[in-house]
């Protein structure tokens, strides 16, 4: 078995922790923004829409993420076709949600999650396997 290949982009600085738990429920305040936020990065990916993908992203994120990059893993995975929501994570003060993903060059899942904090994306990772 190959190992997996994952873009990651990192998500700001450390957060205070806070005790909670994990839920696949719908979320909560600003991550209840997430299935949207989701819709809109699917639709700016398949358009191949650099500027409309990095809407909603933190000035830390655009910062970290360049239209070269966004290129050359668009035409390697192709379009976004499906997506499942898996459930949420609390990390500090980001929440992470989890989704399983499905691309037109790949016949695998992939995981996707994305890291909200204050309503913003922070923090963005697809892990695409390679076996």
């Amino acid at each position: 078995m190959g190992s997996p290949a994952a873009e990651w982009i990192p998500a700001e600085g450390l957060c205070q922790s806070h005790n909670e738990f994990m839920d696949n429920r719908t979320p909560e305040n600003h991550a209840s923004e997430a299935p949207g936020r989701l819709e809109r990065l699917v639709s700016a990916w398949n358009q191949s829409a650099f500027e409309a993908y990095c809407e909603g992203f933190t000035q830390h994120l655009i910062d970290h993420y360049n239209p070269t990059y966004f290129t050359r893993i668009r035409n390697q995975y192709g379009q976004w076709l499906s997506n499942q929501y898996l459930g949420r994570l609390k990390q500090g003060c980001y929440d992470v949600h989890l989704w399983r993903a499905r691309f037109e060059h790949s016949q695998n899942d992939a995981l996707f999650s994305l890291s909200l904090k204050d309503g913003k994306i922070a923090g963005l990772l697809k892990r695409f396997a390679r076996v």
